[in-house]
């Protein structure tokens, strides 16, 4: 975990980005925590979105769904921390949601 938490205070923003491997490019469950809140976009499509305020749960991540099939594979999330320690957790699975874990 970093702190973000400067003399100033107010929000930071992060981006992180990284390419799917071809063998994740079709229908993914996605498993996204995030201290506090999230975007996540598939090749310019949002397919997460979290406004408000929380801690960062990987073992109670929000789930969502994306069909990469096809696509570049072009993952983009942005996490924006409104004060102290920040904290981002994704996994992917080309899984059905019941059996990922």
């Amino acid at each position: 975990m970093i702190s973000l938490d400067g003399p100033s205070g107010g929000p930071a923003y992060f981006y992180l980005a990284t390419a799917l491997p071809p063998d994740l490019r079709e229908p993914l469950t996605l498993y996204i925590s995030s201290d506090d809140e999230c975007a996540v976009w598939l090749d310019g499509d949002l397919v997460h979105f979290f406004r408000g305020t929380r801690g960062c749960t990987p073992d109670h991540p929000d789930v969502a769904y994306a069909d990469a099939t096809g696509t570049k594979g072009q993952l983009v999330v942005l996490v924006m921390n409104h004060v102290g320690t920040a904290a981002f957790s994704i996994a992917v699975s080309n899984s059905p949601a019941s059996t990922a874990f």
